[in-house]
């Protein structure tokens, strides 16, 4: 089902990973957008003064939950990350 029309599937996209892009957005927001009212409430509410890629704790909105259990997920993204210089983008 999830391979692509040309292969003989049907073309439907996974849907965690399209859910991990869209937390990962979200998280993106919180950190770079602090001035909007949503990302306030949420750093007020489950952060303090903590930055949001060191929480483990569980417990809130199931917004927050999922932002939560995709923070490992989206670390690896918001990190850097020394090479050899050497890299290549594929299309």
């Amino acid at each position: 089902m999830t391979r692509h029309k040309k292969l003989g599937g049907l073309g439907i996209n996974i849907s965690r990973f399209h859910n991990v892009a869209l937390l990962g957005k979200l998280m993106w927001d919180i950190l770079n957008f602090e001035y909007k009212l949503w990302v306030k409430m949420l750093k007020y509410i489950y952060l303090g003064e903590n930055l949001v890629l060191n929480v483990t704790t569980r417990t809130g909105s199931p917004t927050w939950n999922s932002i939560v259990k995709t923070i490992e997920h989206l670390k690896d993204g918001f990190q850097f990350k020394l090479g050899d210089g050497n890299s290549s983008f594929l299309v």
